[in-house]
C-alpha cells in the first residue's frame, strides 16, 4: 500500500500570507484615517468660516442702524464699542476669547451695563480691531476679527445721520 502525499501549505507560506494581508490592511487603514483627519479638519475650517461671515453680516447690520453722531457713542476702543439707540445701547466687545454683543443700558462713568442681553457670537476669538474715522461724525467703522488662524475685515458707514426720535421731538416742541 502505497500512501499519497497531500498538498498544502507549509507553515512558512501560511505566514507569508498573513503578513503580506496585515501589511496592506495596515497601509488601508493609515490611508483612511489620514482622509478623515483632513476631512475633519476641512469641516472645522467651514464651520469657523460660516461663523465668521454671520458675525461679519450681523456686525455690518447694527454698524448701518448706528448714528453717525460720535457724541451718541458711548466707548470707541480697539476691542469694543458701544453706541446709544432708541431703544437702548448696543455694543460689541471682546471678553475673554468671545465676541459677544450686548444690548441694554451702558453706564459710561460706572463701566457697567444693567438690563443687559448678551449673545455670543464667536468663540475662539484671536484678535477683534475696531477702528472708527471721522469727526464729528463717523464716516465709517472698519474692524478686523481673527479667529482660528482666519481673518476677517469689513468696513461699514452709519447710515442714521440724524436720531430720528430727537427730531420727532424737536418737531413736536415746534408745532
Amino acid at each position: 500500500m502505497r500512501i499519497k502525499a497531500c498538498e498544502g501549505f507549509t507553515l512558512l507560506e501560511l505566514l507569508l500570507y498573513i503578513l503580506f494581508f496585515a501589511f496592506i490592511a495596515l497601509v488601508t487603514a493609515s490611508f483612511i484615517v489620514r482622509l478623515w483627519q483632513s476631512s475633519a479638519h476641512r469641516n472645522k475650517k467651514q464651520e469657523m468660516l460660516i461663523t465668521l461671515y454671520t458675525a461679519h453680516d450681523m456686525l455690518l447690520r447694527d454698524i448701518h442702524h448706528a448714528p453717525a453722531d460720535r457724541k451718541q457713542w458711548k466707548e470707541i476702543q480697539k476691542e469694543c464699542i458701544i453706541w446709544h439707540e432708541k431703544q437702548g445701547d448696543v455694543g460689541w466687545k471682546r471678553e475673554g476669547e468671545q465676541l459677544v454683543r450686548i444690548e441694554g443700558r451702558y453706564h459710561k462713568k460706572k463701566n457697567l451695563w444693567s438690563k443687559q442681553t448678551k449673545n455670543l457670537i464667536v468663540k475662539h476669538v484671536d484678535e477683534v480691531k475696531f477702528m472708527c474715522v471721522g469727526e464729528p461724525d463717523i464716516k465709517h467703522v472698519s474692524f478686523v476679527i481673527t479667529a482660528g488662524g482666519t481673518q476677517m475685515e469689513g468696513v461699514a458707514a452709519p447710515l442714521c445721520r440724524r436720531l430720528p426720535w430727537k427730531e420727532e421731538a424737536k418737531g413736536a416742541a415746534v408745532s
